[in-house]
């Protein structure tokens, strides 16, 4: 399997020498290259393969950053990691279409398994910024765009599995679905949802009483 090279971007401090050094101890990595500035890091990302980008919260400018890196790479993997953010920029982050957004103590406590969900396909998200973000503005934008989020009965159950985190392929087990199946129900949930994740879809799921499963814990290690 071809190892994963990386890229942290932020300034010497101790949060960013302590995800390095657990990176670092990942043995699928080939190479961990730390930028600060944004110009040496757009050189490296046009002259050298970076299959993921880390982007550490002291970066006062995420957008830049993150458009120059799907420029170079469209197919890069990109973690934007927070301490504290206005809603609307977390919002405009989401839409540059990043695959991973954590709290940094998230990150620091569980960056090999977030790293690994993310580089599946999935979207780990602190729980905690993916809810502020759906009560303030993204929650507010949809509501115009949206289908009606009436749910067909497979749909339901489809979205009541992945609200108690089961993966797609546990999904189509229980329901003896196809693979195929389950995500075209997912792709059809999430559009009448109007979201773009399996967070989201819990939590307006659960804020318009489509939803109602007191017991639910949303598994940020295998959102999709």
């Amino acid at each position: 399997m071809e190892k994963n090279c990386f890229m942290i971007f932020g300034f010497e401090s101790i949060s960013r020498k302590s995800l390095e050094q657990r990176i670092l101890r990942i043995h699928e990595i080939e190479d961990v290259v730390v930028v600060a500035n944004i110009r040496q890091a757009g050189v490296l990302l046009k002259e050298h393969r970076i299959d993921v980008l880390i982007i550490m919260p002291e970066c006062i400018n995420y957008f830049n950053i993150i458009q120059q890196a799907k420029t170079c790479s469209p197919k890069i993997k990109i973690m934007v990691l927070s301490s504290a953010m206005q809603a609307e920029d977390i919002v405009n982050i989401i839409r540059l279409g990043i695959s991973a957004f954590l709290s940094l103590e998230d990150a620091l406590d569980n960056i090999r398994t977030h790293l690994d969900a993310m580089l599946c396909g999935d979207f780990p998200i602190s729980p905690s910024i993916a809810k502020y973000a759906l009560t303030t503005e993204r929650r507010a934008s949809l509501e115009t765009t949206r289908e009606p989020s009436v749910l067909s009965l497979r749909e339901q159950d489809v979205l009541e599995l992945m609200a108690i985190g089961h993966s797609r392929n546990d999904i189509a087990k229980s329901l003896q679905l196809s693979p195929h199946t389950v995500t075209t129900h997912i792709k059809h949930l999430y559009k009448k949802l109007g979201v773009h994740s399996r967070t989201e879809a819990v939590f307006v799921a659960q804020q318009e009483k489509i939803l109602c499963l007191d017991h639910v814990t949303i598994n940020s290690d295998n959102i999709a």
